[in-house]
């Protein structure tokens, strides 16, 4: 959420300290509105995003190719995507990575995604091919992620 607030607001960078106040703003506000922070849904999410955040436009859409999230990508929109951490397959995740994670994509070439992965010190700009992150997107689903919905959240 943070990195894509950024990107809509001109920002290259933020710094870690930055970063770290700005999740414990959320994580509270999390808190305060749904009583829990952790697995937020991706229409939580964009609510979050919404109402916390000030992101005027926030949408998740529902998906059924990698051509979607291409789409938005091409349209100069980085997209938020829910995923089964596991099946991303990840080297650098811990244990085999999360059962449910969040990424942002934001851009393409022929065979891979280019990401910014906050799952790990070595995410920005990490590729993943396009048959592991489409197996892998999935939406919080109460705990069986592997049978969520594939959705993308784009903000304009």
């Amino acid at each position: 959420m943070i990195m894509i607030q950024a990107f809509l607001e001109g920002q290259t960078t933020v710094s870690r300290e930055e970063m770290r106040r700005r999740i414990d703003e959320i994580v509270e506000y999390q808190m305060s509105t749904l009583g829990y922070f952790e697995s937020t849904d991706a229409e939580q999410t964009a609510a979050i995003m919404r109402e916390f955040l000030g992101i005027g436009k926030v949408s998740v859409i529902a998906i059924s190719s990698i051509d979607d999230i291409r789409r938005q990508l091409a349209r100069g929109l980085p997209v938020i995507l829910p995923a089964h951490g596991k099946s991303l397959h990840n080297p650098y995740f811990r244990g085999g990575g999360p059962e449910y994670h969040m990424l942002v994509a934001k851009g393409y070439t022929g065979t891979k995604i280019i990401t910014h992965d906050p799952g790990t010190k070595r995410g920005e700009d990490y590729l993943y091919d396009l048959d592991t992150l489409w197996a892998a997107i999935h939406d919080w689903n109460g705990g069986d992620v592997p049978a969520g919905q594939k959705v993308m959240i784009v903000a304009e």
